[in-house]
């Protein structure tokens, strides 16, 4: 056996533990940001995108710096959406989490990823789908509509701002989804599109944020300590580094469908996170939602069935 190659045994296992811990990294930052924007509000959008891709592109400079700040070889349209994955993302899920619990925001962002990304995969690029994955996607499909329209529970006073909570949360997966399609076309690996969106998002969402910027880190500047460090640690050092590291290396020695089946969990692992740290109950509805999309999530990864599809 090649030294530094484990045995299989060991690849899976070393596989199974990155993976679980990308799925406590997502699960970590839907909860954490939650918290962020909630009650006093100390942290808005804006704030979190200086904590998230200040702290990358810092880290990450050597990787830009090696790269060059506009990435040789890749198109145009794919440099636009990774972008995606930036200041949209973040300002989208960010406000959507004022207004939507956890229990809601768990299924709605990484639960319908794998749906958006196969509905552009079959405009751009003609994919055509399996029975099974058809059926997966129309789980997933389902347990949106029975979160959106059935079962929601209403934070206290923003009844009537739920259902835009839900709009900004989908808009969010959209931006994932488009970036997922992108990275894919651009070739660049996970550290040099990280570089690139965290060093760009930056550059772009600064004229936007600068209006209400001031105001924004006067609020912030009134949160604990802990709380900052809590942030800094989740969507800088975390989210926006670590999880880049463990999902690579679960899907080096997992592969993608297996490393889905695992991560796709986020929406279960939100949702009951949600009850000890922000007292959320989820509603029966909710529940059987979330179940019926990791079940999607599984049969569009090709986790369920035994045949991969992505």
């Amino acid at each position: 056996m090649a030294q530094g190659i484990p045995a299989p045994e060991g690849r899976t296992l070393f596989g199974v533990a990155a993976a679980l811990v990308t799925l406590a990294i997502w699960t970590s930052w839907i909860v954490g940001t939650r918290a962020a924007v909630s009650g006093e509000g100390y942290f808005s959008p804006s704030v979190l995108v200086l904590i998230r891709f200040g702290f990358t592109a810092v880290l990450l400079t050597p990787v830009l710096w090696r790269m060059g700040l506009i990435p040789k070889g890749v198109r145009w349209p794919a440099l636009v959406g990774l972008l995606f994955s930036g200041s949209p993302y973040i300002f989208l899920v960010g406000a959507g989490l004022k207004y939507a619990p956890i229990a809601d925001v768990g299924p709605l962002l990484p639960g319908t990823v794998p749906l958006m990304v196969a509905g552009l995969s079959a405009l751009i690029f003609g994919e055509r789908f399996t029975l099974a994955r058809r059926f997966g996607l129309g789980l997933i499909a389902a347990g949106v509509v029975a979160i959106v329209a059935i079962g929601p529970a209403p934070l206290p006073g923003m009844e009537d701002k739920l259902l835009l909570g839900h709009l900004l949360i989908l808009g969010g997966a959209l931006s994932w989804a488009i970036y997922t399609i992108s990275l894919r076309a651009s070739g660049l690996n996970g550290f040099e599109a990280t570089a690139y969106v965290a060093f760009w998002s930056l550059v772009l969402a600064l004229p936007v944020m600068a209006p209400g910027l001031r105001e924004d880190l006067a609020r912030a500047a009134q949160a604990p300590l802990s709380l900052w460090l809590v942030q800094i640690l989740i969507q800088g050092a975390l989210a926006g580094f670590v999880a880049l590291l463990t999902f690579a290396t679960a899907v080096r020695w997992l592969g993608p469908s297996k490393t889905a089946a695992i991560t796709g969990l986020t929406p279960v692992t939100a949702t009951l996170a949600g009850i000890p740290v922000m007292g959320e109950i989820p509603t029966p509805v909710q529940l059987v939602a979330c179940l019926g999309i990791v079940l999607g999530v599984g049969l569009v990864t090709g986790a369920i069935g035994g045949r991969r599809t992505v």
